[in-house]
This record gives C-alpha cells, sequence and structure tokens, in this order.
C-alpha cells in the first residue's frame, strides 16, 4: 500500500518538473528568436536612421512581437538609439503568464 501511495506522490511531482522543463524550452527558444529579431532591428535602425512605423507594425503583425523606442528626440548619425523588443508568454505550467523584454541599443549609421 505504501509504495502505490509513493508512486503516486512521485507521478505528481514528475508532472510539475516535466512542465517547468517545457517551459524553460520554450522560454530558451523563445529568447532566441526575440535576440535574433533585435540584432536584425538594430541594424535596420542603423541604416534607417531610427524606428519607422512601419517597422513596429511588421513585427507586431508578422512576428507577434513589440516593438517601442527607448530613445527621445531626433536621432543624429552617431548617436546611441535604444530600442526595445518584448512578447507575452504563457508558460505551461500553473504560472500566470508574464512579458519577456530585451533592451537593446544601436549607433546611428553605424554599419557593419
Amino acid at each position: 500500500m505504501a509504495s502505490k501511495l509513493g508512486l503516486i506522490l512521485t507521478l505528481a511531482f514528475a508532472i510539475q518538473i516535466l512542465c517547468f522543463m517545457g517551459d524553460l524550452t520554450c522560454l530558451q527558444g523563445l529568447l532566441g528568436r526575440l535576440d535574433s529579431f533585435a540584432i536584425a532591428t538594430g541594424k535596420r535602425i542603423a541604416e534607417e536612421g531610427g524606428l519607422s512605423t512601419r517597422a513596429i507594425i511588421q513585427a507586431r503583425s508578422e512576428y507577434g512581437f513589440i516593438l517601442r523606442s527607448l530613445s527621445g528626440g531626433a536621432a543624429e548619425i552617431g548617436t546611441l538609439y535604444r530600442y526595445q523588443v518584448s512578447c507575452e508568454y504563457v508558460p505551461i505550467s500553473f504560472l500566470e503568464p508574464f512579458t519577456v523584454t530585451l533592451t537593446r541599443s544601436t549607433v546611428i549609421g553605424y554599419i557593419e
């Protein structure tokens, strides 16, 4: 009887651990997609001289990312431009949804 009860308790904990591992794997993939998008956006901002409305709309419609500028004022060549890329994540486990956010910066006019 005790071994059956132990098996049931072990399965309950094992399911929670598997859900947590699934969340970590999904978060790692999401961070990779956000990071690659942020790098491509940084290059685009450096070439275009700022963040355009078209880029913001494209990020939302094609990828589901929220793209926002953190730099105020007019961007000049050689200035540091800060921007933020974020996405909502709904976990598999019993946690509440949260937002994953990356903040990056690029130099206007600098092209590799």
